[in-house]
This record gives C-alpha cells, sequence and structure tokens, in this order.
C-alpha cells in the first residue's frame, strides 16, 4: 500500500517542483503550491465517497451489465464528480489569493473550433482571432457574422475594433523588429567563439574550378 501511494505522489511532486524552478516570472509562493498540493490529495477523500455513493444509487436503477451503466459510472459518478471536487478544491485555495494574478494573454490552438470554444467563453465581447505564421497580418472578431441580427443596430462593435487595434500593434512590432535586426549589437566573446565551434565542424566545401 505504502509502495502503490509513493507511486502515485512522487511523480507529479518531481514535476510540481520541476516545473516550479523553470518558473523565472512572478514565481506564486511556495506556501500555496505546497497547500494545492495537501488539497489535491485531501480531495480524493471525498471523491471517492461520493463515487461509491452515486454508482450504488445508480446500480439500482441501471443493471451493471448494461452499456448505459458504465457510460453513466465513468462519465457522471466518476468523471464529475472528480473534475468537480477538483474544480473546488482550486477555487477555494487558490482562485482568490492575491498571488494567483495571471490574466490570459492568449489561448492557442491547432484549429479553429477547437480554440475559440473556450475564447468566446472567456472573452466573448473583445476577443481577437489572429492567424499566426503568415507573412501578412490576419486578424478578425471572435464571433460569427450574427445574420440574426443583422441591420437591426444591435450588434456590438467592440471585437471588430478591438481586432483592428490588434492588427496596427502587430503591424508596428514587425515593422520595430526588422529595424533592430537591421542595426544588431556587435556579437560578444563567447557568440564569436560559438561560431568559429561551428564553422571548425562544418564539412569542407569543395573548391570551384574556374574557366
Amino acid at each position: 500500500m505504502t509502495i502503490l501511494l509513493l507511486a502515485a505522489l512522487l511523480p507529479p511532486l518531481f514535476l510540481m517542483i520541476k516545473i516550479y524552478k523553470l518558473d523565472k516570472v512572478e514565481k506564486e509562493p511556495g506556501g500555496l503550491i505546497v497547500k494545492l498540493l495537501i488539497f489535491g490529495v485531501l480531495t480524493t477523500v471525498p471523491a471517492a465517497f461520493l463515487e461509491g455513493f452515486l454508482i450504488s444509487l445508480v446500480g439500482g436503477v441501471i443493471s451493471p451489465k448494461t452499456t448505459l451503466f458504465i457510460l453513466v459510472e465513468n462519465f457522471f459518478c466518476v468523471g464529475l464528480v472528480e473534475e468537480g471536487v477538483k474544480y473546488f478544491a482550486l477555487k477555494k485555495g487558490s482562485w482568490n489569493h492575491p498571488a494567483f494574478n495571471y490574466t490570459f494573454d492568449g489561448i492557442v490552438s491547432m484549429y479553429h473550433d477547437q480554440g475559440l470554444i473556450p475564447f468566446k467563453t472567456l472573452s466573448m465581447d473583445c476577443g481577437v482571432n489572429f492567424t499566426a505564421g503568415l507573412s501578412y497580418v490576419r486578424t478578425s472578431p471572435d464571433h460569427g457574422v450574427a445574420f440574426d441580427i443583422a441591420g437591426k443596430g444591435e450588434a456590438d462593435l467592440s471585437s471588430f475594433r478591438s481586432a483592428i487595434y490588434a492588427a496596427v500593434d502587430i503591424v508596428r512590432n514587425r515593422q520595430s523588429d526588422d529595424e533592430a535586426r537591421q542595426t544588431p549589437l556587435p556579437k560578444l566573446y563567447h557568440e564569436r567563439r560559438e561560431d568559429s565551434e561551428r564553422s571548425r565542424h562544418t564539412l569542407p566545401q569543395p573548391a570551384k574550378s574556374e574557366e
């Protein structure tokens, strides 16, 4: 039992310490991290109790041998309970803490619908959809065209206005970056040494003969 408990606790503890050391900007207090760890361990007790109670309750209504019972057991009795208990612990333990002051700078996703669903939930009125990796700047409001209110004077222009401002800021930032790269600072000694090391390990190119 002790070995299983250590096997469950040591990996997340190692990752937590590793990530905490890598954080170089506004580290959260160590006491807050320990508090959340303790909260996370303690939440297993009410979660296990609620899961057992709900599974036995559902088992009295639905036959345990059916597919419906398996779905209700895993998605409702287990999944919903565990996520709900964790949410309650984090909400009470850290969300309102003065040190937990980060805001969402952005949501990165591989696909449109994958990122826009949580993004619209967090910032429907003033969010901006930006496509990175293009040679030109592309921004847009985070919502659709809203045909149902078109021409009624009810549309909110905040997201559209934010998209224009964001495009202007991105263009200016790219221009500033290009200007900075035109007059780079002289390389430091260790940078020059790295260049010489790279050239030393580069395969010699065959000499070109001129006719």
